[in-house]
């Protein structure tokens, strides 16, 4: 999934569907496999 700067994004499921994990994950609070990359390309 790739996010532009300026684009809007949501996340949207159901209680315990790993929308929290997702962002703890994004900001680097947990660890987790695959890659995450922030900034600009």
């Amino acid at each position: 999934m790739t996010i532009k700067r300026g684009e809007k994004v949501s996340f949207v499921g159901r209680n315990g569907e790993g929308k929290s994990t997702m962002i703890k994950a994004i900001m680097g609070e947990i660890e987790y496999e695959g890659k995450c990359t922030i900034g600009t390309m």
